[in-house]
């Protein structure tokens, strides 16, 4: 089995969940599913496609995914040129993500966690598909004109969460 279809096989939460009925019932599924959903085969194909004549063979190099899920976004990663740095807001699927990527060789630091809390180190590539308008509230948060902004823990503790993962990604990888 190859490793996508080993990663896919991990069921993400939005898998998992029926769709909202109406406007009123979208903020009751997000707390069900946390805005987490299934980045297909033929995007992380393209994507693994633009990055090769970025990356040189027998070069190591560190990738990044700041809201994994499943970690598909690692199934075209090779143990032997990559390695993997991965937040997600569930225990349950790091740990499935993480005994899968074990298994298969790769050297991981995956996280369980939010993306507003994460220290992240600096990677060569990043390939995210992070949730869309949920609220991120932290003291931690890095601060970003434009993308943080005054919350309850005072200057920007506030930010909405794709803004941030595409600020945060951006901030820890060359590509």
């Amino acid at each position: 089995m190859s490793l996508f279809d080993r990663l896919a096989a991990i069921r993400s939460r939005g898998s998992q969940t029926t769709k909202a009925k109406n406007l009123g019932g979208l903020h009751e599924k997000r707390r069900e599913h946390l805005s987490q959903f299934f980045t297909p085969s033929w995007l992380v194909d393209y994507a693994y496609g633009c990055l090769e004549g970025a990356m040189v063979e027998g070069e190591r190099y560190r990738l990044l995914d700041n809201s994994c899920g499943a970690g598909v976004w690692f199934s075209n990663a090779s143990p032997e040129q990559h390695q993997l740095v991965g937040v997600d807001i569930d225990e349950t699927l790091i740990s499935q993500v993480q005994e899968v990527l074990d298994d298969s060789g790769f050297t991981i630091a995956l996280e369980a966690g939010s993306m507003a809390e994460a220290v992240l180190p600096q990677c060569s590539a990043a390939f995210i598909n992070p949730p869309f308008s949920i609220q991120l509230e932290s003291p931690n948060l890095s601060p970003c004109k434009g993308v943080t902004h005054y919350g309850k823990f005072g200057p920007n503790s506030s930010a909405i969460s794709h803004e941030y993962a595409l600020v945060q990604a951006l901030d820890h990888a060359d590509i």
